[in-house]
């Protein structure tokens, strides 16, 4: 399962090399099917300085693009989008899945939970899941795509936000010299979120 997007997969400020001026180093990329650039530098005993730069790709030949908006709000209906590219030299029947996780995401139509899909050679299919939001906190979303030979599968953790605003009612009042009580009336919204209503 693909699920670390790093943009920087490696540093390391101090790598000596051999007396051949030869050196290696080992690091586990992260999960992003993408062109990685590869920047060094070297400075001799001498004071000579050097710099090289290069390039590799990192790719599947099957696999799904998870698109979502950056953050949800309670309330929102919302499309899920997993994109299935196929690289491979021939169709595949291809199963689509979705997986909603932290109780903040519902799937509208729960049939649609698992779809199969037919992709051609070199072709990109999408399958839309429509979700509501119906509570805050995160969540974390993860689709898969999976053939009788190659597989792939994404997960991205997303915030969701509450619905409505922060607000603040102030209320004042005087008590008579003669009277030990003063009476103030406060309209609490009935939609209110508990945990946030406090009195000051």
């Amino acid at each position: 399962m693909r699920k670390n997007f790093a943009d920087t997969a490696y540093w390391n400020p101090s790598v000596m090399t051999n007396k051949d001026g030869k050196a290696t180093v080992e690091f586990t990329l992260p999960d992003s099917l993408t062109t990685w650039r590869v920047s060094g530098w070297a400075i001799s005993n001498e004071s000579q300085v050097t710099q090289k730069t290069t390039s590799f790709i990192t790719r599947k030949n099957l696999l799904i693009r998870l698109q979502a908006p950056r953050f949800f709000t309670e309330r929102d209906e919302v499309v899920l989008s997993g994109i299935v590219h196929n690289y491979l030299k021939v169709a595949k029947e291809v199963t689509c899945r979705v997986q909603l996780e932290g109780g903040c995401l519902e799937l509208l139509d729960k049939s649609k939970k698992e779809v199969k899909i037919k992709v051609k050679p070199n072709g990109a299919f999408r399958v839309d899941w429509r979700v509501r939001v119906i509570a805050e906190g995160t969540a974390k979303i993860t689709m898969s795509a999976l053939t009788n030979e190659e597989s792939d599968a994404q997960q991205m953790i997303f915030p969701v936000y509450l619905h409505g605003i922060m607000k603040y009612v102030a209320k004042g009042g005087a008590i008579e010299p003669k009277s030990k009580l003063s009476t103030i009336t406060i309209t609490v919204p009935k939609e209110r979120k508990v945990p946030a209503t406090k009195l000051e």
